[in-house]
């Protein structure tokens, strides 16, 4: 009930502790149907999901990150697993950078023309 309240004063919409052990459950794949036990959490595919599975229980502000998660960055984890956090934001950043650069020279490229053509236009030979 505790975590209850807290959850609503966090305005969080409130998930059935079912549902969650139902997630868990779906996440672990145990090797006996509706038991969860330390081997489960141990096993190598699984151990990387082990600390987060303990937060969902035991951690409500951890429990409303993993619940809000940014399913893109999910997927950027997984395609690109050797880069930390910093690397990627480091990548997307130069590339948005790289773009805008790409872009204001774009436009100075066309005020160019423009003034250009302006220029022949009102003085003709």
């Amino acid at each position: 009930d505790h975590q209850l309240v807290r959850m609503q004063s966090y305005s969080h919409e409130v998930v059935p502790f079912a549902d969650i052990m139902c997630q868990m459950h779906d996440c672990l794949v145990p090797n006996t149907e509706g038991a969860i036990v330390l081997s489960d959490f141990l096993h190598p595919h699984r151990i990387k999901i082990s600390g987060m599975l303990f937060n969902v229980l035991f951690n409500l502000n951890k429990f409303i990150a993993f619940e809000q998660r940014d399913p893109f960055i999910i997927r950027q984890q997984h395609e690109q697993p050797g880069l930390s956090d910093w690397d990627r934001y480091a990548i997307n950043e130069y590339s948005r950078l790289a773009q805008a650069e790409e872009q204001r020279e774009l436009e100075e490229s066309c005020e160019l023309n423009s003034w250009e053509s302006q220029k022949v236009n009102d003085y003709p030979y």
